[in-house]
């Protein structure tokens, strides 16, 4: 499948980085062995900053690899990319099963459909290159190898079509605990005081099964469907991500 002219930028804007920062380092490496033999000084390649320069340049070369090597073989078009970018806002720093986890329940809320979020389904989204745009180069030093898994994630989900593999069992939703407010006075509007193991602000719709107010709201025809559940990730830490089944949205 074949990419659009903004795939194609950003690719193109990911290998530019990697260039540049190769050719960066090198004439770094280079340009202090020439300092060290006008001063005949002896130069280990185990010496910082020699030892740096060489991880940078390795390290560059490696994921320059990796990244090219899926951007090759990819067989979903821009799809890969778009749920990639959705993946990288929502589990960037997380670890593989939850990328894989983001990007099965995402599906699940779209029906399949692979889009841009619309608005306000996902909080801090951008479009990919504008996310590449606003990071620095420090930044992207995180950023790559967290969307090269990213991709991997995306990679896996839209060659599992059946949803054979779903690690959340069909949920709709989730939130990340660890990034929720901590403050009581901080719950209000649609967002209550989880106490217990997590003291944290939750949106109103994300309760344990258990909760009496489930009950509650589903009477009133609110916020909940029949089979409405809250689950954990098997190898996805639950102050990371807790997913949901049986929202209403």
């Amino acid at each position: 499948m074949g990419k659009t002219q903004d795939v194609k930028e950003f690719t193109g804007f990911v290998d530019e980085f990697f260039a540049k920062q190769i050719k960066f380092y090198t004439q770094s490496y280079q340009g202090k062995i020439a300092k060290y033999k006008e001063r005949v000084l002896r130069q280990l390649d185990t010496d910082k900053p020699f030892s740096t320069y060489l991880a940078k340049i390795n390290w560059c070369k490696e994921n320059q690899t990796l990244f090219n090597k899926l951007v090759k073989k990819n067989e979903h078009g821009d799809d890969l990319f778009t749920l990639a970018n959705v993946v990288v806002n929502e589990a960037g720093t997380s670890n593989n099963k939850a990328k894989e986890a983001i990007a099965y329940a995402y599906l699940n809320r779209t029906g399949g459909q692979v889009r841009e979020p619309k608005k306000n389904e996902i909080s801090h989204y951008k479009i990919l290159n504008a996310r590449f745009a606003g990071i620095d180069t420090t930044g992207r030093y995180t950023f790559v190898p967290n969307f090269i898994k990213s991709l991997e994630a995306a990679n896996k989900r839209l060659s599992d079509p059946d949803k054979k593999d779903d690690p959340t069992k069909g949920a709709t939703h989730w939130v990340s605990p660890s990034g929720l407010k901590k403050k009581r006075s901080d719950c209000f509007g649609d967002y209550y005081w989880r106490g217990g193991e997590y003291n944290k602000c939750f949106p109103i719709w994300a309760r344990d099964k258990d909760d009496p107010e489930v009950q509650r709201y589903f009477k009133m025809g609110l916020h909940f469907n029949p089979g409405y559940k809250e689950l954990s990730v098997p190898h996805v830490d639950s102050d990371d991500f807790l997913f949901y089944i049986g929202v209403k949205y």
